[in-house]
């Protein structure tokens, strides 16, 4: 079974295009098996853009860890081009972002390429909020992404943030909370922002023998299965 959603609109005259459903799970899935292993760089970033459209629902919060965005070879244009296909994706209020701090100054450096100044949009209040409010660390280079709740997600390996070719090892683990801070979070000696509140309710839309059937149910997403 198949669980798409999509942000619900108190608007009867609202449209719903299928287009605008994210798929956030299917049911009997083992990502352990899917996502560990070996595999080439693009396909661990279409993992993590699957992972992180599945962690906006299901998750707390998401940790972004890794030391470098795309890497020497690759033009400004390029580089800010994964920049923002990660930026588009990530919530600002539940995102933690931890890089280097050269690779920070390298997404300014391209963005001020493109005409903006990222210091002149910071002075208005228009820079974006990740990059604004993102963690440094110098002595690092572990890549690794976590969907943080009471259930974590853990997915790690050796690429950086960058599409290719070449080959690369990779793994997926599930953890508890407090095994994610301890194993991961307090050894980046990161400080994870308290997470905000997230919905009470959510509609569920399911197909039955009957038809299709709607109920309203409990916390932010249903449950995993």
């Amino acid at each position: 079974m198949a669980t798409f959603y999509r942000p619900l609109r108190l608007d009867p005259d609202a449209s719903f295009e299928v287009v605008d459903f994210l798929l956030a799970n299917i049911s009997g899935i083992d990502l352990n098996d899917v996502l560990s292993g070996i595999h080439t760089k693009s396909y661990l970033m279409d993992a993590l853009d699957k992972l992180i459209v599945r962690w906006r629902l299901y998750k707390d919060q998401i940790l972004i860890a890794a030391p470098f965005v795309g890497h020497q070879w690759k033009s400004k244009s390029e580089k800010l081009e994964i920049w923002e296909r990660l930026l588009k994706q990530l919530d600002a209020k539940r995102t933690v972002f931890l890089t280097r701090s050269a690779t920070w100054s390298g997404y300014k450096s391209a963005l001020q390429e493109t005409g903006l100044d990222h210091d002149v949009l910071a002075s208005y209040g228009l820079e974006n909020r990740i990059v604004a409010t993102g963690n440094k660390k110098q002595d690092f280079h572990a890549k690794v992404y976590v969907g943080i709740g009471g259930q974590c997600e853990v997915f790690s390996g050796s690429a950086n943030l960058v599409d290719g070719p070449s080959m690369e090892n990779s793994s997926f683990a599930v953890a508890s909370y407090n095994k994610v801070i301890e194993k991961y979070i307090d050894p980046l000696k990161l400080s994870l922002p308290e997470a905000p509140d997230r919905a009470d309710h959510h509609l569920m839309i399911s197909r039955t023998e009957d038809g299709w059937k709607t109920t309203i149910e409990g916390g932010p997403a249903p449950e995993l299965s």
